[in-house]
């Protein structure tokens, strides 16, 4: 089955742990290209109110804004997730991503 066994007996010095870190640890963007092109979604996380911290519950929230903020107390997608796999590389989007986002500022946005 080609299984090699290896025991302290055969190790020949103890490896250093800085050494055989990144082996244990999988980066999950590691597959990403140099340019990543963002959509309207994404945009929308880079500026939200609901992506930045916590927002307080409102009566005219409706239940997508809800689920987000759901979400987000769960798991905060910006530091877990857009910053990381934007770290180090460039940030393109269509036109049509950009205007659409501008609309949905213009009608939403908030201070």
């Amino acid at each position: 089955m080609g299984v090699i066994v290896q025991t302290s007996e055969h190790v020949p010095e103890e490896p250093v742990f800085e050494d055989v870190l990144s082996n244990l640890v999988q980066d999950r963007f590691d597959t990403f290209s140099e340019i990543l092109n963002m959509d309207c979604t994404v945009l929308l996380a880079f500026a939200s109110d609901l992506s930045h911290g916590r927002v307080e519950p409102q009566d005219w929230h409706n239940k997508m804004i809800q689920r987000q903020r759901t979400m987000e107390s769960e798991e905060q997608l910006l530091p877990s997730s857009l910053w990381p796999a934007c770290d180090g590389r460039k940030l393109v989007c269509t036109r049509e991503a950009a205007v659409r986002m501008q609309e949905i500022v213009a009608t939403i946005g908030t201070p």
